[in-house]
């Protein structure tokens, strides 16, 4: 008899089988974030705190969607994150890398 959770994996498994790629991997993250919540939680919160996701924005989330796959949330949040995270380097970096060697510190 599978639990909850894995009915929910499972079922997002199927509905994701047309697209191979990145949802195999947002598969594999969920199932490695399930594995940490079950065995080793303190390395899941120092992974969070690694990747800079906020804790009250986890806190937020659960609360807003309780009968959610807590593994599959933190999930979004982290691929959510890391988005932004790309997102801000690439508004922030220098569009011109051809410096002059007199102008380089």
């Amino acid at each position: 008899m599978q639990t909850g959770s894995e009915a929910e994996i499972n079922s997002l498994s199927a509905s994701l089988a047309a697209q191979p790629g990145q949802d195999e991997l947002f598969l594999l993250l969920v199932g490695h974030i399930q594995t940490l919540i079950n065995e080793d939680f303190s390395s899941l919160v120092y992974l969070l705190y690694r990747i800079d996701v906020r804790e009250s924005l986890i806190k937020e989330t659960l609360a807003q969607h309780p009968n959610e796959n807590t593994a599959l949330l933190i999930a979004r949040l982290i691929i959510e994150r890391q988005i932004e995270k790309l997102e801000f380097r690439k508004k922030f970096s220098s569009p011109h890398r051809d410096i002059p060697p007199e102008d380089k510190w």
